[in-house]
């Protein structure tokens, strides 16, 4: 099993199908797609390819500077946010670190690389990070991770538990990465972003990325913010000098630009989500109240659901392989309306197949 969903390429060959063809629910990109402006600075960009990129990223890293109102030394630029936890992971070398389970598990890959011993702080029955987890920061807690909206839940922890997080870490001196990739979805970043606070505490990294909301996955960018130089020298040690090409650069600052589309984008992710969550439930599937551009079920009385999707050319996220989850979960993209009605469509003709089945079962 793939640790990441979007396996598009390798999904679409097994089908024999065109990847244009499969409908994939286990990425989670905007429904509206790449802004236009974006287009039009990743198209003029490619006549600057042929110089080498610049390993300071200094325009992105200016824009950003001025966008978040924060020192340019504060921000490290990156290949996407995932290159940003594993070189971070690297820089610091941790001994001991703390996860909420279930969480994205970019963070435990990175952790095993360099034998970490992993805590994990287990979810509640509602999947919630609560005010238990002050308990399990300690001294000798020398990295953690929390997903703020959580990654495949979709749920907000409030920020007065985030702030009672960040000053434990400081009183621990456990380094502390918030990753906020979704917030922008959620349509409350203004009031529930930890940036406002990086210079009151210096062990929080705060993780961002473009690649959700504008939907450029394919060329990996994000970056990272933080009060401490020393631990943003140590992240930018980490990798390799040009991890950030022209293109992905080019289209970082566009996207900065691009405020009235973050927010119709969120408007509209929620409107589908509210859909999607009603349709979801009426066939009685249970549905996490996510609060991002992605849901997590439970259905327990569907078993194989992932491969009876794929027979109608429909990925969805197994989330068997997140720890605390079992192969009854899976996680699902809010698209457009036509595409989530494309996916209530065939899980009626997946439930109808089951119930029909049932009663064949019976009658022998």
């Amino acid at each position: 099993m793939k640790t990441h969903g979007g396996d598009i390429y390798g999904v679409s060959a097994s089908l024999g199908v065109r990847p244009e063809d499969c409908l994939d629910f286990s990425a989670n990109m905007n429904p509206l797609g790449i802004p236009g402006s974006v287009k039009e600075a990743m198209k003029k960009s490619l006549e600057e390819l042929i110089y080498y990129p610049d390993p300071d990223c200094a325009l992105l890293v200016h824009d950003l500077s001025l966008f978040h109102n924060v020192p340019e030394e504060m921000i490290l630029a990156g290949n996407g946010a995932a290159d940003l936890i594993f070189r971070l992971v690297y820089g610091i070398r941790p001994k001991k670190a703390l996860v909420t389970a279930p969480t994205f598990l970019e963070y435990e890959e990175a952790l095993k690389q360099t034998d970490a011993k992993i805590v994990h702080y287990q979810l509640n029955g509602k999947l919630e990070v609560t005010e238990d987890i002050l308990n399990c920061i300690t001294v000798g807690t020398d990295l953690m991770f929390i997903c703020n909206p959580n990654n495949p839940t979709g749920i907000l922890t409030e920020k007065k538990l985030i702030l009672d997080i960040a000053k434990k870490a400081e009183e621990t001196g456990t380094v502390l990465v918030l990753d906020e990739c979704f917030l922008d979805f959620t349509e409350r970043e203004a009031d529930d972003t930890m940036v406002p606070y990086l210079q009151d505490f210096p062990h929080m990294v705060i993780l961002k990325s473009f690649t959700k909301m504008f939907s450029i996955p394919g060329i990996r960018l994000g970056y990272a913010l933080c009060s401490d130089r020393e631990l943003i020298r140590k992240i930018r040690s980490a990798g390799q000098g040009w991890s950030v090409n022209t293109i992905a650069a080019a289209a970082g600052r566009a996207a900065l630009t691009e405020r009235d589309f973050v927010k119709t984008s969120a408007a509209y992710v929620r409107e589908e989500r509210d859909w999607l969550t009603a349709a979801l439930k009426k066939r009685g599937i249970r549905v996490f109240p996510g609060q991002a551009n992605y849901l997590l079920i439970q259905v327990e009385d569907c078993p194989g659901l992932y491969d009876k999707m794929l027979r109608y050319g429909i990925m969805i996220r197994r989330c068997c392989n997140y720890e605390g989850l079992d192969e009854t979960y899976y996680r699902i993209a809010v698209r457009n309306h036509e595409d989530n009605r494309k996916l209530t469509d065939v899980l009626d003709q997946i439930i109808e197949g089951e119930k029909k089945k049932c009663c064949k079962d019976r009658e022998d």
